[in-house]
């Protein structure tokens, strides 16, 4: 049985690159990001063999970040690799051991499995000059992957139980969309903490070796210094906390089959106080602000579109950090912090692109409904500008007092980010209808593979529209170029009063021919939508 699990667990994943170019692609670059990583870690392994201190504490070193990576991925992505989760195979008379060795076994299956084995094969290199080390860490490294895989497993149930309630569903989508953003600054302050704790390092790690984290993974470094009573106590450790560990699997995988959905059937409905209408009733009575306040509802339940609002912020940090370095480095910031705002405003913006999208049935109701296309339009805008314009002139007003700009310079920026988040918005309803974009379906987050993401041709044309956008923002950048060259205040005045007047004007002009356009190609969007 478990070897058919797997074969089914197999051709689940390569039924995933079928039709979906993005996933090849992503697969491409993650297998050539982590062989470079191979060939620098084998080297590094290679090198560490000729070195004692290194020698000795180098596969405890790699069994402690392989087990942590292995702790954190599955809290994150619990719901990218399911094929062999409960909700799936509960319905079938499989057992809790059944199921057990096959999610053990199909943790290889995938991209982290595989540079996960072939960099624990790597590590090996660091004792090739010791063949008693050497065939003690061929036989402990089995073993660690076996424990590393179990620990992933029970923290990936916990992740699925994260999943199942939709604000920690949505909180965890904000903040690995901050992780994705700034994870350049966020390695660079790692770096810098081991850095500054590296004195400390040899005992954090005598302190971890006893933990199932890296217990068995300091054997080999035990036999190099001939501690081999030390190297048994962490065997006999290591057995304990496999047990300890399969012992406890095993009852919460038999556990959750047996009151699979328990947890979260509900048995009544809730109900409202009468009258109590929710964010509603903060709106005027009026269709469009009806749809205003469904569309800022959806940005705080939808996991999908709740990733947006963190861009805007992370992005404001990711400049600050810039500026810090640049600064610390004796080096000026550069063209990102002058413009990036501008650049932000402009993402921000087309995310009107994408409400069409995400409404997915929810756009049902607008067609049945006496629901005129100016209204919708105007609904979305309002909602999307209520919600994101006091967001973006916040993190704006700090970073520029954080970089100490002149009010000359703040109302540049604020007037052009604005005018551009018009404008930005304004392009993007011409063609949410006619060139809905791939979307993750309904009650995923925001990294799931996206469902009709259609052919070459249709990517090419959405990727004329954000040229579009960007084309329709010339004015503004050349504005503020100027500036830039000649530092001249009349130049930034300008920038920010044209740029706001444009993107006000062209808001007002395109709207009506954006709501036309709805009118007409709503129905066939709905139905592409449904494929």
């Amino acid at each position: 049985m478990v070897k058919v699990l797997l074969k089914l667990k197999w051709a689940d994943f390569l039924a995933s690159f079928k039709r979906n170019m993005w996933a090849i692609f992503g697969t491409i670059i993650a297998l050539l990001y982590g062989s470079g990583l191979l060939v620098l870690w084998a080297f590094a392994s290679l090198t560490a063999g000729t070195e004692s201190p290194q020698q000795q504490i180098w596969a405890l070193c790699f069994g402690v970040v392989s087990s942590l990576i292995w702790l954190v991925v599955p809290l994150f992505f619990a719901w990218v690799d399911n094929a062999l989760d409960l909700d799936k195979l509960a319905p079938y008379p499989l057992s809790a051991r059944d199921i057990q060795w096959a999610q053990l076994w199909g943790n290889l299956i995938g991209v982290l499995g595989f540079l996960t084995a072939l960099a624990t094969l790597v590590t090996a290199g660091a004792f090739i000059h010791q063949p008693l080390v050497l065939v003690s860490y061929i036989l402990c490294a089995p073993v660690g992957l076996l424990l590393m895989m179990m620990m992933s497993r029970l923290i990936n149930m916990v992740g699925q139980r994260i999943y199942q309630n939709r604000m920690l569903r949505n909180v965890m989508s904000v903040v690995m969309v901050i992780l994705m953003i700034c994870l350049v600054p966020f390695l660079m302050l790692i770096a810098g903490a081991v850095a500054s704790i590296w004195d400390y390092l040899p005992t954090i790690l005598n302190i971890l070796a006893w933990s199932p984290l890296g217990v068995i993974w300091a054997v080999p470094g035990d036999v190099l210094d001939g501690a081999w009573v030390m190297a048994a106590g962490r065997c006999a450790l290591t057995a304990v906390y496999v047990a300890v560990g399969w012992v406890l699997w095993n009852k919460l995988l038999t556990h959750e089959m047996e009151y699979l959905g328990a947890s979260t059937a509900k048995t009544g409905t809730r109900t409202k106080e009468a009258g109590n209408i929710g964010i509603f009733a903060h709106f005027p009575a009026h269709t469009r602000w009806a749809v205003a306040a469904r569309t800022i509802h959806s940005f705080f339940t939808d996991s999908r579109m709740s990733a947006y609002m963190v861009i805007p912020p992370a992005f404001y940090v990711l400049m600050a950090f810039g500026e810090a370095f640049s600064a610390s480095a004796g080096r000026d910031s550069g063209a990102f912090s002058d413009i990036g705002p501008l650049f932000i405003a402009l993402m921000v913006g087309s995310t009107f692109y994408y409400l069409v999208a995400y409404d997915d049935s929810a756009l049902a109701t607008h067609l049945i409904s006496p629901l005129r296309g100016k209204d919708d339009r105007w609904g979305r805008f309002y909602g999307l500008s209520i919600l994101f314009l006091p967001i973006l002139l916040f993190c704006l007003t700090f970073f520029l007092w954080y970089r100490g700009a002149s009010f000359v310079e703040f109302f540049a920026l604020a007037g052009g980010s604005v005018g551009a988040f018009c404008t930005a918005a304004a392009i993007s309803s011409l063609f949410d209808v006619t060139l809905p974009p791939p979307t993750p379906p309904p009650g995923s987050g925001p990294f799931k593979t996206p469902q009709n993401t259609g052919g070459a041709g249709l990517v090419l044309a959405r990727l004329g529209v954000s040229l579009l956008i960007f084309a329709a923002l010339i004015p503004t950048f050349v504005l503020y170029g100027v500036y830039l060259l000649t530092g001249q205040d009349v130049w930034a005045w300008c920038t920010g009063a044209v740029s706001l007047v444009y993107g006000v004007l062209c808001v007002w002009c395109v709207m009506r021919v954006s709501a036309r356009r709805y009118e007409r190609h709503a129905p066939e969007c709905f139905a592409q939508l449904k494929r």
